[in-house]
C-alpha cells in the first residue's frame, strides 16, 4: 500500500502539467478523444467537434511521450524501454495514439480511472523493460 501511495505520488507530482490543464475526468473520455484520433491518422479534413479531439488527444499522447523520456531516470514508475535508433526514440505520435487505444479498448475495467495513469500503464505494457 505505501508502495502504491508512493507510485501514484510521484506520477502524480512529475505528470501535474499533464493533468492540471486537463478536463479528462477519467480513461472514458481519453478513449473517445483517441479513438477518433485513430480514425482519423491520414484524413486531412474534419469538423471542429472532431477537430477538437484529434489534437487534444495527439498533444496528450506527444506530452506524455516526452514527460516518460525526460522523467524515467527519476522515477522507476516512469521507466519504459522506448525502442530506441541513436538519440531518437522509435515511437510517432500515431504509433503512440493507437497503443493507448489497443490499451484502453482492452482494458475497459479501468476506463473509470485517472488518465494519466492508463496512459503511463500504456506504454509500459507496450515497450516493458527485460528483467534485471
Amino acid at each position: 500500500m505505501k508502495l502504491l501511495k508512493g507510485t501514484v505520488l510521484s506520477l502524480a507530482l512529475i505528470l501535474l502539467p499533464m493533468t492540471a490543464q486537463s478536463f479528462l475526468k477519467d480513461g472514458n473520455v481519453l478513449l473517445d478523444h483517441c479513438s477518433v484520433a485513430e480514425e482519423y491518422i491520414g484524413k486531412l479534413t474534419a469538423d471542429a467537434d472532431t477537430a477538437f479531439k484529434v489534437g487534444y488527444c495527439y498533444a496528450w499522447v506527444s506530452k506524455a511521450l516526452v514527460y516518460m523520456l525526460r522523467h524515467r531516470s527519476q522515477s522507476p514508475q516512469l521507466h519504459v524501454c522506448f525502442p530506441v535508433t541513436g538519440d531518437t526514440f522509435d515511437v510517432s505520435p500515431n504509433h503512440g495514439v493507437r497503443i493507448l487505444v489497443k490499451y484502453l479498448k482492452g482494458h475497459p475495467e479501468r476506463l473509470h480511472e485517472d488518465p494519466t495513469l492508463l496512459t503511463v500503464d500504456a506504454f509500459r505494457d507496450a515497450f516493458p523493460c527485460p528483467e534485471e
